[in-house]
């Protein structure tokens, strides 16, 4: 147990965090952010920024995120190293605490009030071998993971933005990238689509999804089935790259405040949950 009372504890240090760190860091309200490094903010999954205000040059994911963690700690927030399991409450001299929970040796702090900013992980295919090839050919991180691929063939599942910009990023290193999406078109922006149909390292297969992931120690191929024809058929590949969309890291809340029914946290447009004291920010709401 720590016995300080924080004014707020903010829960993630992604991008929405640290903003909100920063400000109440410069209204001195005495503020202490979380950070989960198991579970990193998407920024961190990210090679380049093009599009943040003040860079017209873009800049890299890491020093933005290294820019936006000095900015906030100027104002003397603390910045601590654990994963929340659970939000309680007591009261102390007639007034109520938040009791924040940390996995570790049982740390606990205490606060007035409360920030949610855990941002969101990868959603899974939920196909077999997946979970076997995690790490040895399965990947949800273009970025943590695109080096180990170098000359080799690699699929990316996805037709959204962020599968648009990861399949780019794997053509530094790989051979060839063939994107395959459930519907005949991509979701992503039109100044994405652009860079990847004009890519000749870039190839698709529409219509169609996963069904299996096939491998010895490592993938070798991957079944793939078109949903119109029911048709089935095998690709070889070294590497698959998942980027089907996310789901909010919010477990640890998603029973104590309104969620919705992929359990993101509903806010109104102070970012309030339906809890008097805890607010939402990022990836999660």
């Amino acid at each position: 147990m720590i016995d300080v009372i924080y004014d707020v504890i903010i829960i993630g240090a992604g991008p929405a965090g640290l903003s909100a760190a920063l400000y109440t860091g410069r209204t001195m309200l005495k503020t202490l952010a979380i950070e989960n490094f198991s579970s990193p903010s998407q920024l961190m999954l990210t090679d380049f920024v093009d599009n943040f205000p003040s860079y017209p040059e873009g800049i890299k994911a890491y020093k933005l995120a290294k820019n936006f963690r000095k900015h906030a700690q100027k104002f003397d927030i603390t910045i601590q190293d654990g994963q929340v399991i659970k939000i309680t409450t007591v009261k102390k001299n007639g007034q109520k605490i938040w009791q924040v929970h940390l996995d570790n040796d049982n740390t606990i702090y205490n606060s007035l009030s409360i920030i949610i900013d855990p941002g969101a992980k990868a959603k899974k295919l939920g196909v077999k071998g997946e979970k076997n090839f995690i790490g040895q050919g399965v990947s949800y991180c273009a970025i943590c993971n695109g080096a180990f691929f170098k000359n080799k063939n690699v699929i990316v599942v996805g037709g959204g933005d962020t599968a648009v910009q990861e399949a780019l990023f794997l053509t530094k290193y790989t051979a060839k990238v063939c994107i395959i999406h459930r519907r005949n078109k991509l979701r992503a922006v039109k100044f994405l689509q652009d860079q990847v149909f004009t890519n000749n390292k870039i190839s698709f297969i529409w219509n169609s999804i996963i069904e299996k992931i096939n491998g010895k120690n490592h993938i070798q191929s991957v079944v793939v089935k078109d949903i119109k024809t029911n048709e089935q058929k095998i690709i070889e590949a070294d590497g698959i790259f998942i980027f089907i969309g996310y789901m909010p890291n919010t477990d640890f809340v998603k029973e104590q405040v309104e969620c919705d029914e992929n359990c993101w946290i509903i806010t109104d447009i102070k970012m309030q949950t339906n809890v008097d004291g805890i607010f939402a920010a990022g990836d999660c709401r």
